[in-house]
């Protein structure tokens, strides 16, 4: 299964390739807020955490982040 991550960067080169058509530009919108979203969800969450003093939540949420953000 595909990381939003990776559907994003494939949308893009295809859209370096040829343009996009209106449904993979709707399909890489969507991907698009899922991604915003999601990040921030966790940054909110690791506030939350980081205040809980669960620092072994909150590593789990930084790794989750990397990742979202291609690492």
């Amino acid at each position: 299964m595909m990381t939003i991550t990776a559907k994003i960067a494939m949308m893009i080169e295809i859209w370096h390739i040829r343009q996009l058509t209106s449904t993979e530009m709707d399909d890489l919108a969507r991907y698009m807020r899922e991604w915003l979203w999601t990040r921030h969800k966790l940054r909110e969450l690791s506030i939350t955490v980081q205040r809980l003093k669960d620092w072994d939540w909150l590593h789990e949420l930084c790794r989750r982040l990397d990742e979202l953000a291609g690492g």
